[in-house]
């Protein structure tokens, strides 16, 4: 409440930040003997951010065993867990920014160890420099940035497991069969608190003006791959050689995620609780469960180490696409020819053409296959119900991408110089996309394979070593 000269501050935002420290262990035991080896590995991860109140900790542990069964059966087995610790991830966007603050709309004659020092002397109160008006002293535009990044916090959790066995079996010296059964789960919590004093902002599900209020998000992921897989390598002949590998891979993916707030503001300081709410707010629950079948094929023929020729053939099987529309097939081909190896010239180190096409799929539909109700908030002992604004699209097609691609690299003078060049053309076709929808219908827009996109141009690359010695 009192006047200070129109001056640059001596502390300015840069004295807000701190300098972030980072530290690192890791201890390691290995071993191995003529049958087998593993390797146990445990780090921990304790760092700082460059704002107050921000660290990260992390603890690593994995553990990878190879042993060798007998002569043609071998076995791998690796577990990785991760334990992530995290407070006050910096804000984005605009709105409720430190940074936007202190960019565009930060007083310049404000002391920033002055906001500190009023801060702890209040016992952590909202004490700020733009107050509401001259008899109100809560802040109208900005939080005090001490009471924001220590009261104003963010904190998440997460636990995750990946993990993976593997055994292979040499069928005969050409041909080697593997299965592999691979996971990666995690589960997590995120929450946002909104202390009470602060400057009203969007905060909670439905984005009210919220003073004060606690937001939590849980969610719980597992990704499942079932492997079985053939690889082949022969020489054909003294000029022709094969390689590639054949197999089909299942794909489960489970998700489940709960989102709920306050509303209304907190009842009680400090308690972040979603019973401290001052009004009853309905969650966002989500659950779903996804798969892919995938068979494929892929093939490499050499003629002479000079000339090469690859293909590839592929099926995808969505559980999220109708039955009937979810099979997605794919192809590729693509040749090289290393034109070095002909023309025998001591100025060329390395020659190679090629060219390719290539189909690459893109995944189903999503959840917009099925229309569904949404829920609002209840009015009395009123449950309501709604149709969604938005249509879906029960007959809607998985998508995929198309590349083409011609290319020449080339070294010279023993690799002293040399470029890469090429030109490319990729195309996503029956993308799903949101497209306006007549209104008559009781929506105003519906999902549908509307969306195309095309990338071209051309890439090139040159290297050169201009000074080479012994030393240099």
């Amino acid at each position: 409440g009192k006047q200070t000269p129109w001056l640059p501050a001596k502390n300015g935002p840069i004295s807000f930040f701190q300098t972030p420290v980072s530290l690192n262990n890791t201890v390691s035991l290995e071993g191995s003997d003529d049958k087998s080896n593993y390797i146990v590995t445990f780090s921990h991860l304790d760092q700082t951010g460059l704002m107050i109140n921000s660290e990260i900790k992390k603890n690593n542990i994995s553990a990878k065993f190879n042993h060798n069964f007998s002569d043609k059966l071998t076995g791998t087995f690796f577990s990785n867990f991760i334990q992530q610790n995290t407070v006050g991830r910096n804000s984005t966007g605009y709105n409720d920014n430190i940074m936007s603050n202190f960019r565009q709309w930060w007083q310049t004659n404000v002391d920033l160890k002055s906001l500190e020092q009023v801060y702890n002397n209040s016992g952590g109160q909202n004490v700020t420099w733009n107050r509401t008006d001259y008899e109100t002293a809560s802040p109208i535009f900005w939080d005090n940035p001490y009471f924001q990044r220590n009261k104003n916090y963010e904190s998440d959790i997460r636990n995750r497991f990946i993990g993976y066995a593997k055994l292979d079996y040499k069928i005969a010296e050409w041909l080697t069969a593997t299965v592999r059964v691979s996971t990666d789960t995690y589960s997590e919590l995120q929450e946002e608190r909104r202390a009470i004093g602060s400057v009203p902002a969007d905060f909670g599900i439905n984005r009210l003006t919220e003073s004060s209020g606690y937001q939590r998000y849980n969610r719980n992921y597992s990704e499942n791959n079932y492997d079985l897989l053939f690889n082949f390598k022969k020489d054909l002949s003294k000029d022709f050689s094969l390689g590639g590998v054949f197999g089909g891979t299942v794909n489960r993916v489970k998700s489940n995620s709960i989102l709920a707030s306050t509303q209304g503001g907190l009842v009680v300081p400090d308690l972040y609780s979603l019973e401290n709410s001052i009004s009853a707010v309905r969650p966002i629950e989500s659950d779903r469960t996804t798969g892919v079948n995938s068979y494929y094929a892929q093939a490499s023929l050499g003629f002479k180490n000079f000339l090469f020729l690859e293909g590839t053939a592929r099926q995808d099987m969505y559980s999220d696409v109708k039955v009937g529309d979810n099979k997605l097939p794919t192809t590729s081909i693509s040749g090289s020819y290393v034109f070095s190896n002909n023309l025998n010239q001591k100025w060329l180190s390395f020659g190679k053409l090629r060219a390719g096409y290539a189909e690459n799929p893109l995944g189903g539909s999503g959840a917009y296959l099925e229309d569904t109700f949404s829920k609002s908030d209840p009015i009395g002992n009123a449950q309501l119900y709604s149709v969604n604004s938005i249509k879906n699209n029960p007959n809607l097609l998985p998508t995929k991408s198309k590349t083409q691609e011609v290319g020449i690299e080339a070294s010279f003078f023993n690799k002293r110089v040399g470029f890469d060049f090429s030109m490319y053309k990729s195309t996503n076709n029956d993308q799903i996309f949101r497209v306006p929808y007549s209104t008559a219908t009781g929506y105003s827009s519906k999902y549908v394979n509307a969306g195309s996109i095309e990338n071209k141009g051309f890439e090139v690359q040159f290297n050169v070593s201009p000074i080479k010695t012994a030393n240099f």
